[in-house]
């Protein structure tokens, strides 16, 4: 049986195939079950020092994350570019000139957690969304 599922587990994402194997118990050892990067943790080390830890953001430099309709939006592609590349006063933390290199699990993964953490209601971000985010036009 192959599937693929996104789901979130403590506030990270693990592929349906990890989380299965978890659950059935089927004979792998924890080793061979890789350890989905911890989303609140990327968060408070990336994130929190301008975007506040609950999400309420300092100002309209740093916005609030919490009830943000960019970062809720159905098509995350826009906020991702500003998070890979960076915009304004925000660093890019991901692509090939991130200020902060963040892999593309990484930034899935905390990207996941802020569109489901202070009352925000948005689907899961997948590594293959960070992947293929728009580069931002030439200045």
């Amino acid at each position: 049986m192959k599937f693929q599922r996104n789901i979130v587990l403590g506030g990270t994402v693990a592929t349906g195939i990890a989380a299965a194997a978890m659950s059935l118990g089927s004979g792998l050892s924890s080793a061979a079950v890789p350890t989905p990067p911890d989303a609140q943790a990327l968060y408070g080390a990336n994130c929190a020092s301008c975007h506040k830890a609950d999400g309420t953001g300092l100002g309209t430099v740093f916005p609030p994350l919490a009830g943000n309709k960019d970062v809720t939006s159905k098509n995350p592609g826009a906020i991702l570019t500003v998070v890979r590349y960076g915009k304004n006063a925000m660093p890019g933390y991901g692509g090939p000139q991130a200020a902060h290199g963040l892999t593309n699990l990484e930034v899935a993964v905390v990207m996941t957690y802020i569109r489901a953490s202070w009352g925000n209601k948005a689907s899961p971000v997948t590594e293959k969304q960070v992947a293929s985010a728009p580069t931002p036009a030439p200045k």
